[in-house]
């Protein structure tokens, strides 16, 4: 795997199919992952999404903050939005397309002039404008020989730590619904819970997620949540890997102690990993010092990692080697580099 700054299929690797990515700013933040595992499967992702604006959407009904109607550039959205899957069509037909779009929540604004009205979500004109304009777009991609996945569309996090489901959760949740019922009994069309990868314990959702930051802003996937998202995502859209283990162990990281460090006392070890599916265990092993064999010690999980906290006045003063180790459910192993310290106490 190359890199995860969208370099796109090596120019010596085969290419055996196009995968076209349609939506919003949150589907061009998938896009690092989706690049560097698809590389692997040579396969070819291209960006038809258009940040700011969604899929189908269109204008977005009036928002007006001190004086000022935000949604006001949505104008020019579904032009926007036309012209870029236009553009990739060109290019060629895909072999999947995969829908990420968060605008289609919203209010809808239809109409021009004495005939312009607001669509309310929820209302039975939304819920049918909405599935038209849904099975219209999808008619482009399906009429290629395109499988098109849909993914239900975990809610933003919410400011202030929210103790239960918020108003803004809840149109989420209605347009998953809407994505859901729109997936049922269409050939071609399939429905992916990624709300229940990025958001598993249901709204409010949190930003810390199996131990990764997955949404740097709330909304938007970090690099490391690109790749999370796209190590689960690719195998369901029916592209292999060949020569490579995608469901690999994460690669580990010491946090504390650093190399070099001098430490004493009760002493907590830190271990990051770059993700964590798969992952049944984590351990921490200690080598050197007046240690005649390797020592081993269970974490614990937080919120951001794992630790164990040691006690090193048990152990001579010296320079001792950890290391830690994640395990999964077939017992095999992935280690971090070495983190190489010193403990020093009085009278060790």
């Amino acid at each position: 795997m190359s890199s995860l700054l969208g370099q796109g299929v090596t120019p010596n690797r085969k290419v055996h199919g196009r995968l076209l990515v349609v939506g919003d700013s949150t589907a061009c933040t998938m896009l690092p992952g989706l690049e560097a595992v698809g590389e692997l499967a040579g396969i070819k992702v291209e960006d038809a999404a258009v940040i700011g604006c969604g899929e189908v959407s269109g204008r977005i009904a009036p928002n007006i903050l001190y004086g000022t109607n935000v949604n006001s550039r949505t104008v020019v959205c579904q032009g926007r939005a036309n012209a870029a899957v236009k553009s990739a069509l060109k290019l060629g037909p895909p072999k999947v397309v995969v829908w990420s779009s968060t605008w289609e929540r919203a209010a809808l604004l239809v109409g021009s002039g004495s005939h312009q009205k607001v669509l309310q979500p929820g209302s039975s004109q939304w819920y049918h404008v909405l599935m038209q304009r849904i099975a219209k777009r999808v008619r482009l991609f399906t009429d290629t020989g395109a499988t098109v996945f849909l993914l239900s569309q975990p809610p933003f996090v919410e400011p202030g730590e929210p103790t239960r489901p918020t108003p803004a959760d809840e149109a989420f949740l209605r347009l998953n619904s809407l994505l859901a019922k729109f997936a049922q009994n269409r050939p071609h069309v399939v429905l992916l819970n990624l709300a229940a990868l990025v958001c598993p314990s249901g709204p409010p959702c949190q930003l810390i997620v199996n131990h990764l930051g997955l949404r740097g802003d709330g909304a938007h996937y970090t690099l490391e949540g690109s790749l999370y998202v796209a190590r689960w995502l690719i195998p369901k859209l029916g592209i292999s890997v060949p020569g490579a283990d995608i469901n690999a162990l994460p690669a580990m990281n010491v946090a504390r102690p650093t190399s070099g460090a001098t430490i004493h006392g009760s002493y907590v070890l830190d271990a990051t990993a770059d993700f964590f599916t798969g992952v049944t265990k984590i351990e921490f092993e200690v080598t050197g010092g007046s240690l005649s064999s390797t020592m081993t010690y269970p974490t614990t999980e937080s919120k951001y990692g794992w630790y164990y906290r040691w006690d090193t006045t048990q152990v001579a003063n010296g320079t001792y080697t950890v290391r830690a180790v994640a395990f999964n459910a077939a017992g095999k192993s992935s280690s971090s580099k070495p983190s190489t310290f010193k403990v020093v106490n009085e009278g060790g």
